[in-house]
């Protein structure tokens, strides 16, 4: 493809029928979400551990649902909440657009907000998320989740725990709906390692709090507190062995898989640019689609598994490939011959170096220019 070509497409490029925009403000690319969400489920939630999270899209443009996330790597742009494998292989995305009161987009974080006011539920916005997030596992006693803070509620999980869903997450102190847990101003003076645990026979929620070098609260409702293990921190003199809570283990272990996968699309991110608001949000749908595929080859084919760079490599290189054959410039030779991979490199130009080191002209339409590399099969010696 030319470069000229290129900008032509990108020019005009649209994913939706502007002459019916409706109130949600992702219309410009919601289908691309739909069809996406349905490629990354189309075999289905195979992992175990799941990790719910945010992650931003970086954007400097202006927008309405254009956030600003404190402690995020990329801290201006919009907000996905995100359903994730504890290694980085996302399942189900849905960006967040804040509260509407009408929206035709059943990809919305806000989809389910009709049916729970006919209920006369009334319910926050990460009980929300969450639900929706979860409502593509179809087997939920299969799986176990692992959240933040934001999410992670008390009532959240005895409706996890109805629903049959295993949960583990860190908690702020006002969502434990008043339990008799040591204050953290009280944890935080004792020796570190110290912690505290009380446990709900009603709902067979477990609550627990440990002071590591700072004071972590968490609840889950599905496994055991009572169990230690014994890892190495610094302190003063030297190293020493402290106690984990194996709940705190668990949650460090699953919990971080948005987060690899921030790390890995950050590594090699597409530099392409775009004037269009919603320009970010396409590269973001292609690349996550690149490094979810390599997950996926990794997830099922771990012995053969490439690193990142070469699976791209190797993406590349297959669509170089998809060339059609061309015609041998020359005085009615008649031949076709494919171009070899490795030429490959534009719909016009394939070069290679003039073996004599003599300048050629470019026989193609509206190129006056002289090369020193120059096309193995649309250039002639002058005469």
């Amino acid at each position: 493809m030319s470069r000229k070509r290129y900008f032509d497409i990108k020019k005009y490029l649209h994913f939706n029928d502007n002459t019916a925009i409706d109130s949600d403000r992702y219309y410009k690319v919601r289908p691309i979400y739909i069809l996406w969400n349905e490629d990354l489920q189309q075999f289905g939630v195979f992992a175990e551990h799941l990790s719910i999270d945010e992650r931003m899209v970086r954007c400097f443009g202006r927008h309405g649902c254009k956030m600003y996330m404190k402690g995020k790597p990329v801290k201006f742009g919009y907000k996905l909440w995100i359903l994730s494998s504890f290694d980085g292989y996302h399942f189900y995305i849905i960006p967040y657009q804040g509260a509407q009161k009408e929206n035709g987009s059943e990809n919305s974080s806000e989809s389910l907000d009709k049916a729970m006011k006919s209920k006369k539920e009334k319910k926050t916005l990460s009980q929300t998320v969450v639900g929706n997030l979860l409502s593509v596992v179809e087997t939920p006693a299969k799986h176990k989740i692992y959240m933040g803070n934001f999410f992670t509620s008390y009532d959240l999980f005895v409706s996890l725990r109805d629903k049959r869903f295993f949960a583990t997450g860190t908690v702020r102190e006002n969502r434990m709906a008043k339990c008799p847990l040591k204050s953290s101003k009280i944890l935080g003076e004792m020796d570190r390692g110290t912690s505290d645990r009380k446990f709900d026979t009603e709902n067979e929620i477990a609550a627990v709090r440990w002071n590591d070098n700072r004071v972590v609260s968490l609840i889950t409702n599905f496994e055991d507190t009572r169990g230690f293990t014994k890892v190495e921190r610094r302190m003063k003199g030297g190293k020493q062995k402290v106690h984990v809570p194996s709940c705190v283990v668990s949650y460090n272990k699953y919990k971080n898989g948005v987060d690899l996968f921030d790390n890995h699309m950050e590594t090699y991110f597409s530099s392409i640019q775009g004037k269009k608001w919603y320009w970010p949000l396409f590269i973001n749908a292609f690349e996550t689609s690149l490094v979810a595929a390599w997950k996926f080859s990794k997830f099922f084919a771990p012995e053969q598994a490439l690193d990142l760079l070469e699976f791209r490599r190797h993406i590349t290189i297959a669509y170089l490939g998809l060339c059609l054959t061309r015609n041998i410039a020359g005085w009615g030779l008649g031949i076709q011959q494919k171009n070899p991979d490795y030429l490959k490199l534009q719909s016009e130009h394939i070069l290679v170096k003039n073996p004599n080191g003599k300048q050629r002209r470019c026989q193609l339409k509206n190129c006056t220019k002289n090369h020193n590399y120059l096309s193995k099969m649309q250039f002639r010696t002058l005469r």
